[in-house]
């Protein structure tokens, strides 16, 4: 009678430590897996951190190349033409062809780096920089303008 009880006992014993391994086995799982989703998520912030300063530091810097070229731009020829075409003497086109030119030049200054940031996160990079430059000749006119009021 002892033995069986102690069989019976043993049995039990081993059902439970079995469960018991298996709780354990899952609960392991599930905080691992935690665990992992967590770091992902941080790492995943730390790439989206480092992803959003590129971009900044990007645009950063096209606005920079885009405040030279328009100063030159503007220095050279922009401001003759504009003053033809009020005149009557130029053709508009002329000056919109002069903003083109202008954001050639950008592109063309701008390291690949740089352009395939801007291109992956702008959309129309054309569109883009070509509003930067309005945006400076605009900031260049308002500056003359203080300047000489």
């Amino acid at each position: 009678m002892w033995k069986q009880l102690i069989a019976q006992v043993n049995g039990v014993m081993v059902d439970v430590v079995s469960g018991l391994v298996a709780l354990g086995a899952a609960a392991t799982t599930y905080y691992l897996k935690k665990g992992a989703d967590k770091l992902k998520a941080e790492t995943s912030h730390i790439q989206n951190k480092a992803q959003a300063q590129l971009m900044w530091q990007a645009i950063d810097r096209l606005e920079d190349t885009a405040e030279k070229v328009v100063t030159k731009t503007e220095q050279t020829a922009a401001g003759q033409l504009r003053q033809a075409v009020k005149d009557g003497k130029a053709d508009r086109s002329k000056l919109l062809a002069l903003g083109q030119k202008a954001c050639n030049e950008i592109l063309q200054t701008l390291e690949p780096d740089i352009v395939q940031v801007l291109s992956a996160n702008l959309g129309d990079l054309q569109a883009y920089i070509l509003s930067t430059v309005e945006t400076q000749v605009k900031q260049l006119k308002d500056a003359k303008a203080n300047l000489a009021g």
